[in-house]
């Protein structure tokens, strides 16, 4: 199996944190040179968390924290990461849990 990369060495730690109450309300960025948007990128996290988690995976917890990731292609420049940083008060409207179960 090749090395883990980042979502999936990553993202499970971070779940496993948030599932401890040990980190709260936490919003992510990922940013690549992939062609993904939020939600694609939310489905490759999905992925990479129900592959390489030891964990048993609750897919509701799952569900509310993907609701947390963002995603801007390194192509967008920093502006695309500013303004992406700069909206992470909030969720994009009408998003629910429901919409990141895959």
């Amino acid at each position: 199996m090749p090395p883990a990369t980042w979502p999936d060495a990553a993202l499970p730690g971070i779940m496993h944190l948030l599932q401890s109450g040990l980190v709260s309300d936490s919003r992510i960025i990922g940013v690549s040179l992939d062609d993904f948007d939020d939600h694609a990128f939310r489905e490759f996290a999905g992925e990479a968390y129900r592959e390489f988690s030891t964990r048993a995976i609750d897919e509701q917890q799952w569900a509310e924290f993907a609701l947390e990731l963002s995603y801007v292609n390194v192509k967008a420049g920093p502006e695309a990461l500013a303004t992406a940083a700069a909206g992470l008060g909030g969720r994009a409207s009408g998003e629910s849990p429901d919409d990141c179960t895959t």
